[in-house]
């Protein structure tokens, strides 16, 4: 919510000491409605930290955060679910966890989504050359190191589908020399009952 705020704070060119004022009535959560209602006045003199520091403390129960950090520390990249998918969800989770003490900084973060990518992604990394591994384990930039995942996710989609078209040709050319070879049925009735 914050990003997004500050971001139309920019478009929208509205200062500082304008902020508060400008989002006040953009809430919907009765609860927060009627918390404004009540301290209106007070809100509309306080900066946009304070704001959203007494805004949190009213909106969330305590002890959120570490709820929140709980259930992005135990979700592994499913085996259905591309890097990309996987990983945005857990940086919008980290993202929410901005100044707390369970935010990660881009290290932290990069060393809980390789501990978590899916067995899959995981083994098809072990499978590249040492040459390649190397590479991708040397890039230190995080948004690199992400779109380098990304790319050799990628790549182990399409080969996986490879594989099962080959898999699928192959169990018809069986299906089709089985058939070919099988000799006609060309009684059309019997006299003989077991």
């Amino acid at each position: 919510m914050e990003k997004k705020a500050e971001i139309f704070f920019d478009v929208r060119k509205i200062e500082d000491n304008d902020r508060v004022k400008n989002v006040l009535s953009s809430f919907s959560t009765q609860t927060i409605v009627n918390w404004i209602n009540e301290n209106e006045v007070t809100l509309r003199a306080l900066p946009w930290a304070d704001f959203i520091a007494q805004l949190k403390k009213t909106a969330l129960t305590p002890g959120w955060d570490n709820a929140v950090f709980r259930s992005m520390v135990n979700v592994k990249q499913p085996r259905n679910e591309t890097f990309c998918v996987w990983m945005n969800g857990i940086r919008g989770t980290n993202f929410s966890l901005s100044d707390t003490r369970f935010h990660k900084d881009a290290v932290a973060l990069r060393a809980h989504l390789e501990s978590l990518i899916s067995d899959d992604l995981a083994d098809f990394i072990s499978s590249l050359s040492k040459n390649e591994r190397d590479r991708v384990e040397a890039i230190e930039d995080f948004e690199e190191w992400l779109r380098e995942l990304m790319e050799i996710d990628d790549n182990m989609s399409k080969s996986r589908k490879r594989h099962e078209e080959l898999i699928d040709r192959a169990v018809k050319r069986q299906r089709t020399s089985y058939n070919s070879y099988r000799p006609a049925n060309t009684s059309t009735s019997s006299s003989y009952r077991p």
